[in-house]
């Protein structure tokens, strides 16, 4: 026991009075190592001027690129909006077409032509003297302007 004493006295030392205190650990002698050490440390935590205004330009920079996409992005939405607009009116412009085409279809009445063009227009049906047959040898079609073979 007395020898526990004497190591616990050599490491702490005790203020003289009536409250009892935690006693603190004896102070030791610190080297230039350690000194070198804690200054160190200072120094790693402490942040210099060109630390700073180098993180000052990549949070700039990264701002600055942040923008730009939220910018490419609304370019590409406002543009996604327009091809889908233009879409639309490309879809109604052929339902207009289609329903142009089948009413102008529905207004050929063979009949009210073949009127017109014998009453109103003088011209009468083709006999069978006025109509010369005839084969091609070379083509399967007959050009306008391609003179009519001799029999």
């Amino acid at each position: 026991m007395a020898e526990r004493k004497n190591r616990n006295a050599e490491a702490y030392s005790y203020v003289g009075d009536n409250l009892a205190r935690r006693p603190e650990p004896a102070r030791r002698a610190v080297t230039r190592e350690e000194i070198q050490i804690r200054r160190n440390r200072e120094r790693s935590r402490s942040m210099s001027f060109g630390y700073v205004a180098a993180m000052a330009v990549v949070v700039g920079i990264t701002l600055g690129i942040c923008l730009n996409y939220l910018s490419v992005q609304n370019s590409v939405n406002s543009r996604l909006r327009h091809i889908a607009q233009l879409e639309d009116e490309y879809d109604d412009l052929l339902k207009e077409n289609e329903a142009l085409e089948l009413s102008i279809n529905a207004y050929e009445d063979y009949a009210y032509i073949y009127d017109v063009a014998t009453k109103e227009l003088g011209m009468r049906p083709a006999t069978s003297d006025q109509i010369i047959p005839f084969d091609l040898e070379e083509s399967e079609y007959v050009k306008q302007n391609e003179g009519i073979p001799e029999e």
